[in-house]
């Protein structure tokens, strides 16, 4: 029976120190141990554990208790558990000969919360006297709109933060009323129940911390967007029955806590960072949405989840927000969320199988119950004629080639040109010339060449100098981003920036594809869908930009199969997979497996080199031209006569140096040499020569090719 236990004596065998170390790492602070504390979101810790007093406080929520409370409270056991759990876990033992304080009768507070709130919104403290002013706050409302209390999230002075309420209370020993720092009374309200009553018929995403229901809300107005006070450790506190019988989601935040080191194991030095990853059902985050799924299931709510990247997978906390501010918004969100979602709920207990978010039918919009309801009061069949008359005609950036809007690969293999031709097309997009004889609609180029920025510049300068324009003619007009970045991290603040600069952008080029890569396998399915997302996000930049990533093909590409890396994973995300394939001094432009849009016929370029110099020393450089088929014709042409002129030198004379078959040739020169080499690689990818002891050699088809020529 519990009224047997002798806590007292069970206490007397306990350093409560140890036990919280156990859960919780505890850092040594004068005569206390601190650390952040598990009951509230905090970023500074203000948890504060007294060995001599064998108790733990904090000073931000207010919790304490013994080591008996501290399980039940930290590891939602009952008294008898946690009682249970400390007898096992320590021997029967001879009481520690250890100085323990005497008892002091703990004092509660005599301010209770009073809710709704009888103060005005603006008589609440803007300001904590510690603190100073808050980052954030977020006002709690009921169901009619009333005020509830509010949570403010403060930086502190290490550069953490610490998040705190303010309730309207009521002194119950002088009847005194005003608002005080202190928790919400249990059971905790939920943060939106106005937008709750507002939409009943809605489906209700629930997500951890006040930050991410705005970020959920703004980018998916056709869910209402939940969360609750005092974080990961609070959701027992809450009252979740407003959410009774209604269809759920829960977004858990995606951690990557590690199994916690033992005290031996920190005494030894071992770094946390040694220890694995936790398992996905053991962090802390999906613990906490699976607890809450399960209160809700018992309210007859329909529930699911959404499936999140495994741990490790993203910094540590992943949540909503941090998906925003990669990119992931608006309709790539809404699809985000539609694509991942699982049921938590065997099929017999569910009534109906309807995805908790419809597919969207209409721009920037998903349709709901309630908004179904709403467009019924008007017609639903429009005339053909009518609907046909509303038409937008699509823009083109490059006439019938790249559109505004959408996401383009040029793939090509290392050396191919993508660079030098790509880098063509965006100065003529910024200057308002014709590419390849084709209409251009001139706007403002971002331009993010993160995998060679000197290289880069040298290739622009070069492009410039041809195109006969000096740098000041595009003054204004492209913009750069010369370092690599993981884009999902940035996507914002480009978009931020560029709208803050002004102006329309055609276009956005991105050099290379990989160089701006979010994750660690460019072959991972989910990794590669979300680079794709984060790169059609560029499009959200004023003008509504078209966006050519340059990309490195698979494995063994050849002419006829070059798909850029990622999988079917990034080409289903893409609109239109370019490509260029170089034969020599030449190359085509042309597409392969992906085109949304009309076809057009294979474009071809010269590469031409030219010699440019840089603060006093002259730099080889190479821009790409457009050429006639008349042109490209005799180039093929010259080519296979080259090939055919080595062929038979080497048929006649297979012993001799690179001079000696250059002077078979008929080239004279000092790049001769240079010649046979560029020539004898064509020969080798045809497989018309092969390297024999160390020098090229004819191969039996490379033979029989030579003795045809004449």
């Amino acid at each position: 029976m519990v009224d047997r236990v002798d806590t007292a004596a069970l206490l007397s065998r306990i350093d409560i120190v140890e036990l919280i170390d156990g859960y919780l790492p505890l850092t040594k602070a004068g005569a206390e141990y601190v650390a952040c504390c598990p009951f509230h979101s905090e970023a500074s810790p203000s948890f504060k554990v007294n060995r001599a007093k064998q108790i733990y406080h904090c000073f931000g929520c207010g919790a304490n208790g013994d080591a008996i409370k501290f399980l039940q409270e930290h590891q939602g056991l009952s008294f008898i558990e946690a009682v249970k759990q400390l007898g096992g876990d320590l021997p029967a033992a001879p009481a520690v000969d250890r100085q323990i304080a005497p008892k002091i009768e703990s004092r509660r507070t005599p301010w209770v919360p009073v809710l709704p709130a009888r103060g005005s919104l603006d008589s609440a403290p803007k300001a904590h006297v510690k603190r100073g002013l808050p980052e954030r706050t977020w006002v709690y409302r009921d169901a009619a709109g009333a005020v509830l209390g509010i949570v403010m999230r403060f930086k502190t002075s290490d550069g953490g933060k610490e998040v705190l309420p303010v309730v309207w209370a009521r002194n119950e020993d002088t009847g005194a009323e005003e608002w005080r720092w202190m928790a919400f009374a249990e059971p905790r309200p939920l943060y939106g129940l106005d937008k709750l009553a507002a939409n009943p018929e809605a489906t209700v995403l629930v997500v951890e911390g006040e930050k991410c229901a705005d970020a959920g809300a703004a980018e998916l107005p056709e869910l209402v967007v939940v969360s609750w006070p005092g974080g990961g450790k609070a959701d027992g506190k809450v009252d979740w029955s407003p959410l009774a019988g209604r269809k759920v989601i829960t977004w858990a935040d995606a951690d990557a806590k590690r199994v916690p080191l033992t005290p031996a194991e920190r005494a030894e030095g071992i770094e946390q960072k040694a220890k694995p990853l936790l398992p996905e059902a053991e962090q802390p985050g999906v613990a906490t949405m699976a607890r809450i799924r399960e209160r809700l299931i018992a309210l007859d709510c329909k529930v699911w989840n959404v499936k999140l990247p495994p741990p490790g997978a993203k910094p540590d906390g992943w949540d909503i927000a941090d998906a925003v501010n990669e990119g992931i918004s608006g309709r790539v969100l809404a699809d985000y969320v539609r694509e991942n979602v699982r049921s938590t709920v065997p099929p017999s207990a569910v009534q109906s199988l309807e995805h908790p978010v419809p597919a969207r039918v209409a721009r920037g919009t998903v349709p709901t119950e309630e908004s179904d309801k709403k467009r019924s009061d008007t017609p639903l069949l429009v005339d053909a004629c009518d609907w046909l008359a509303e038409s937008v005609p699509p823009v083109y950036v490059v006439e019938g080639i790249v559109q505004r809007g959408t996401l383009c690969a040029l793939t090509a293999v290392t050396n191919h040109g993508k660079t030098a031709v790509s880098l063509a097309l965006a100065v003529c997009v910024a200057t308002g010339r014709k590419f390849a004889g084709k209409e251009i609609s001139q706007g403002k180029v971002l331009i993010l060449c993160g995998e060679n920025p000197d290289g880069f510049r040298t290739r622009l300068t070069a492009t410039l100098q041809h195109m006969n324009l000096e740098r000041g003619d595009v003054a204004g007009l492209i913009s750069v981003v010369p370092l690599p970045l993981a884009i999902g991290n940035y996507v914002e603040q480009i978009v931020a920036e560029g709208r803050k600069a002004g102006g329309e952008y055609a276009l956005v080029l991105i050099d290379t594809s990989v160089s701006y890569f979010s994750g660690d396998n460019e072959d991972d399915n989910l990794q590669a869908r979300n680079h794709a997302w984060h790169l059609r996000a560029l499009s959200e930049l004023p003008g509504h930009p078209a966006i050519i990533a340059n990309c490195h093909p698979t494995k063994n590409a050849d002419k006829d199969a070059l798909l850029p890396r990622g999988g079917g994973a990034f080409l289903n995300e893409i609109d239109v997979n370019l490509t260029v394939w170089a034969e020599g001094e030449s190359a085509t432009l042309h597409w392969h497996r992906k085109k949304r849009g009309p076809d057009f016929e294979p474009i071809p370029f010269e590469f031409i080199g030219l010699t440019i110099e840089e603060h006093g020393v002259k730099v080889p450089a190479v821009v790409a031209v457009h050429i006639t088929e008349d042109r490209a014709d005799n180039i093929r042409r010259q080519r296979s006569q080259e090939e055919d002129r080595l062929l038979h030198a080497l048929l006649h004379h297979p012993d001799e140096s690179y001079p000696g078959l250059a002077s078979h040739c008929g080239w004279p020169g000092d790049k001769a040499k240079s010649k046979v080499s560029r020539v004898m690689g064509r020969l080798k990818d045809d497989q018309l020569v092969k390297k024999y002891r160390g020098h090229y050699v004819l191969t039996p088809s490379g033979k029989n090719e030579a003795e045809r020529i004449r």
